[in-house]
């Protein structure tokens, strides 16, 4: 079969030619071959996807070249419904393109433009399409601007550069000078611009006359005073006549007993109260009559004499003191003692007869020649025992209170020598 449609191809090109099928063999393509063409052979196979019979192209197909198309539509730019993306005319441009301003709001609407060329213009805040002012717009010479209403008058008190405005509405206030702080002395209520002039209130005493007199007071305030001093009727220093309190108050009034004899004397009071209680005898005869008592106590004496239990001479019966009291005096009372004290009154053991060095340990003890009772500080040498005899054996050149000495054996000397040997015999 296959030789003899290669004899057909090459004893009859021009018939081959004449009756070969041509067309797009793309399958995906709208115009497939065998879409349309009734000489495919069928494979027996279906497409998954859609479950369409899977055609075999017919043997001698020729495949055309660029003849495939897969979008159809209208590929003429001067219709409505040209598309770009469209590959292939199908016939369906019926409505030729016009363009123009599509919006009806615009200035220059086209009512027959059915392609928006992006020509539309339109009126903006401040003018119409006409290119005039709309309403609260107007020409100050700068083209239509908004109408600013306010005071245009730069001299006016509200005039204000940054308000923008452009048309006055009778609004402006004419500047008047003064001090237009309400706190202040000299408030002008009819002012509107502060002129610096504003005097605070200096609250003070306006009186001359007055001791805090204030030169530079604008406004009493009823502090004049004129006698200053303590007001305070619970100190010393007050005086009902002072009319302000100066400070002066230092001493709190305390009362009680000042007098100094009473028995209630209060030290911390100052202002006496007439309570001092002074006790004492009230009688006139008695010895110890107190006149400035004005509580009697019992007290009334009628014998003299030395009241003080320790004195030398206490009277145990006197109930009134007459400064007779004498102390006692202890001392010697021997006139024969070496230390006789003829102002004592009290012997107390001290009499004393040979004074000299009481002390065994000293020379003097030895050398005064008697037996001393009282030291009288003549203890001056120290003792040093020994024997004061240089012919004796113990003799001590040191010692300057002579002890025992020892004398050599007969016909011997200190260190036991013979120094008489008689007879010979050693």
């Amino acid at each position: 079969m296959k030789r003899l449609a290669l004899i057909l191809l090459v004893c009859f090109p021009f018939f081959i030619k004449a009756q070969t099928p041509s067309g797009c063999s793309d399958s995906s393509a709208i115009n497939f071959y065998c879409n349309t063409a009734q000489d495919c052979i069928p494979t027996g196979a279906f497409d998954e996807n859609t479950g369409a019979p899977i055609w075999q192209l017919p043997i001698l197909f020729l495949p055309c070249t660029d003849c495939c198309y897969y979008s159809p539509g209208c590929t003429d730019e001067a219709y409505l419904e040209f598309d770009s993306e469209y590959d292939f005319d199908d016939g369906s441009c019926s409505t030729l393109l016009v363009l123009g301003c599509t919006n009806q709001f615009a200035c220059n609407y086209n009512e027959n433009a059915n392609t928006d060329d992006d020509s539309c213009t339109y009126q903006s805040f401040s003018t119409d399409c006409d290119g005039n002012c709309n309403e609260n717009y107007n020409d100050f010479g700068n083209g239509c601007e908004i109408i600013v209403y306010g005071c245009t008058d730069a001299q006016a008190l509200n005039y204000n550069p940054n308000s923008n405005a452009n048309t006055d509405d009778g609004s402006c206030i004419d500047i008047e000078l003064g001090c237009t702080d309400p706190v202040a002395f000299n408030y002008n209520e009819n002012a509107n611009t502060d002129d610096n002039s504003c005097v605070p209130y200096i609250y003070g005493c306006t009186d001359s006359v007055a001791f805090n007199y204030n030169e530079n007071a604008n406004t009493d305030d009823n502090s004049c005073y004129y006698n200053p001093g303590c007001t305070d009727s619970n100190y010393l220093e007050f005086d009902s006549e002072y009319d302000f309190d100066n400070g002066s108050c230092s001493v709190l009034i305390i009362e009680g007993c000042t007098d100094i004899n009473a028995v209630n004397y209060n030290e911390n009071a100052n202002i006496d109260n007439s309570s001092c209680i002074i006790p004492g005898c009230m009688d006139s005869l008695a010895l110890n009559f107190n006149s400035s008592a004005n509580t009697d106590n019992d007290t009334c004496c009628f014998i003299a004499g030395c009241t003080d239990s320790t004195a030398f001479n206490y009277n145990v019966n006197a109930c009134y003191d007459d400064n007779s009291c004498t102390p006692f005096i202890y001392d010697c009372m021997d006139s024969t003692a070496f230390n006789y004290n003829e102002n004592a009154n009290t012997d107390n053991g001290s009499c004393y007869y040979n004074p000299g060095c009481t002390d065994n340990e000293y020379v003097e003890y030895y050398s005064q020649g008697f037996t001393a009772d009282y030291d009288d500080n003549s203890c001056l040498t120290e003792a040093i025992f020994g024997c004061m005899d240089d012919s004796l054996c113990n003799y001590n050149p040191s010692a300057n209170v002579n002890t025992v000495c020892i004398s050599p054996a007969t016909y011997y000397d200190c260190d036991n020598n013979c120094i008489n040997d008689i007879d010979g015999d050693g």
